[in-house]
């Protein structure tokens, strides 16, 4: 049996802060985080939630129960929660319900980033519902479970090595689940989409609208075609549908290919194809693995080998993010030149591994994919240049688990009147436009907007291009098909900023005490954000250790012990050089 003790140390903070914040009537949502099933929840009543702009927004915290399986008459209740924002119009539309991807994100910690740009506007017309899905955040949370270390570091992990370790990883902890009373046959998308309608009895609404993105607009789908009759409209972006749960991998392809007509448009940057530096890194790691001496976070100086299955399931990895998608060909062109160690920082983290989501695996394994697809899957990844680094051997995680799939049925496309906004972006590989178009068939009063450069973001729902259309939509307003342009994100050249992995920027962050303040510092994907009584400002890396803001003219120096323990930070205010010192 693995070690649960790290991932359960971390399960029951979590959810402790969240009922800090409660209890003092201000909630910060933090990301999705693996809750303990035996911490205290938070009682229901009203709260009051921080916008990002500094707006107060009154809410209630409501619970509600269902069976945890609804094929077991008489079995056990479980006990859901979710966030009711009221709208003060006399007669509202029906209420939008926000739905969490993943599956296993928290509706409620997700719906803050939404606050300013998306729930207030529809507050004017309808209340909204941030739900967290059965199983995730307040809503019968599930243990996680893991061991500390997937893989040495040093290890040279091949296919084979990884789908072992991961059918052992994955069977220890279903018998794990399992010995806690979990019973992974109740968390499914037809259950969720129970749920839902549950939902709606509770609120005492004829029907409910549908906002998401990912896997929030799989569960969407599956809601649409059990219960259409509840359903007034829904707004869905990243669109998985009902057989798209399983990636297939020429989807990334085809976003290796958009990235390189993008950089050629620009021969200054001196950025080779990927079809060419990917197959020629692969080629080398497969002969030979690489070494690379890196400063791995909480560890110091480490050796860490790279594996041709590393970097395909890394890559995969990076693609998902446009901010991500930008390094790619630096990446590349860096490792065809010898230097691996940016890589070799993501390939540690790949190998420390992380908990496992009871609850995201099991809805997974359910939905699971259709025969045709699955061959589908099986052709491509024999010839595709990651393999089925898309979907990280799922497929030896649902013969581990033992989830049973859901009928086929299930899995056959939707087909409704009902009006529904999808919305794709064009650099998106997970969920890619094709995914929407297929779905789109079934759907005719259905309307597609596809988003140029953007990929898998939460601002295909919020972002400039799309946010006024959202609302639109969701008010019943017309609107029409189109190909949207967004801004050409900004390729990493020799020259740009330092990039770093998330775990390394998760060192900095931590709260920081100045002679006249404290400052918050937490990390991001691609930086950090400090946050102090005056307001928050973003900082991005410039070299070890240095992180600026240049529109702030702002240059901050952080100091470690031991050559890996960040200490404090040094920096210039008025003219003066100001010390501050790590509190936590």
């Amino acid at each position: 049996m693995y070690s649960t003790q790290r991932t359960h140390d971390t399960a029951r903070k979590a959810p402790l802060r969240l009922i800090s914040s409660l209890l003092v009537c201000v909630v910060w949502l933090f990301p999705a985080y693996a809750a303990d099933s035996d911490a205290e929840l938070p009682e229901a009543g009203p709260i009051t939630l921080q916008s990002p702009n500094g707006l107060s927004v009154p809410a209630e915290l409501r619970y509600f129960r269902v069976p945890e399986n609804r094929n077991k008459p008489g079995g056990r209740q479980i006990q859901l929660a979710f966030l009711h924002f009221k709208s003060e119009r006399e007669d509202p539309l029906p209420p939008a319900i926000y739905l969490s991807g993943g599956p296993g994100a928290s509706g409620i910690n997700q719906i803050r980033a939404a606050l300013d740009r998306l729930v207030l506007p529809m507050l004017e017309d309808r209340d909204v519902i941030a739900l967290d899905q059965r199983g995730t955040g307040l809503s019968n949370p599930l243990p996680p479970c893991g061991p500390d270390w997937w893989f040495p570091l040093d290890a040279v992990v091949t296919q084979e090595m990884w789908d072992a370790r991961l059918a052992e990883i994955v069977g220890g902890c279903a018998a794990y689940w399992r010995d806690q009373g979990v019973d992974l046959a109740a968390y499914d998308t037809e259950e969720s989409a129970d749920d839902l309608e549950a939902l709606r009895r509770v609120l005492g609404v004829e029907r409910i609208a549908l906002w998401g993105m990912s896997y929030g607009s799989h569960l969407a789908l599956a809601y649409l075609k059990r219960h259409p009759a509840s359903l007034a409209r829904m707004v869905i972006a990243g669109v998985e549908g009902p057989d798209h749960t399983l990636k297939l991998p020429l989807d990334l392809e085809r976003v290796i290919d958009e990235i390189d007509r993008k950089t050629a448009a620009h021969p200054e940057w001196a950025l080779p194809p990927l079809r060419r530096t990917i197959p020629a890194v692969l080629a080398r790691l497969e002969q030979e693995p690489v070494r690379v001496d890196v400063a791995v976070p909480n560890l110091g100086k480490r050796t860490v080998t790279i594996s041709k299955h590393d970097l395909q399931l890394v890559t995969a990895s990076v693609l998902k993010r446009t901010k991500t998608q930008t390094k790619i060909p630096l990446f590349f062109k860096r490792m065809v030149d010898g230097d691996f160690s940016a890589v070799a920082k993501r390939v540690a983290a790949l190998h420390r591994g992380h908990p496992l989501n009871p609850m995201g695996l099991a809805m997974d394994a359910a939905s699971w994919s259709s025969p045709e697809r699955l061959n589908l899957i099986g052709r491509q990844r024999e010839s595709a240049l990651l393999g089925d680094a898309a979907n990280r051997s799922f497929e030896v995680v649902a013969a581990h688990l033992g989830v049973t799939p859901l009928a086929e049925d299930f899995r056959t496309p939707v087909a409704s009147e009902v009006p529904v906004l999808m919305i794709s972006g064009s650099l998106d590989g997970r969920t890619p436009v094709s995914n929407g178009e297929e779905v789109l068939r079934g759907l005719p009063n259905g309307v597609h907007l596809i988003v140029e450069n953007v990929a898998h973001e939460g601002s295909l729902l919020a972002g400039r291009l799309t946010r006024d259309k959202v609302l639109a939509f969701m008010r019943g307003e017309k609107v029409t098909a189109a190909r949207l342009v967004e801004s050409e994100p900004r390729w990493a050249v020799e020259g740009t900023p330092t990039i770093l992995t998330e775990a390394e920027l998760a060192a900095y962050a931590g709260r920081y005490r100045m002679p006249d303040r404290v400052i918050t510092l937490a990390s991001t994907e691609n930086g950090l954000i400090a946050r102090d009584r005056s307001g928050s400002f973003s900082l991005s890396p410039r070299g070890k250790g240095v992180f600026v803001n240049a529109k702030r003219r702002i240059r901050v120096r952080f100091r470690t012990e031991e050559g890996h323990k960040v200490t404090g930070f040094e920096t210039r205010m008025g003219g003066k050089r100001v010390f501050a010192v790590r509190v936590e």
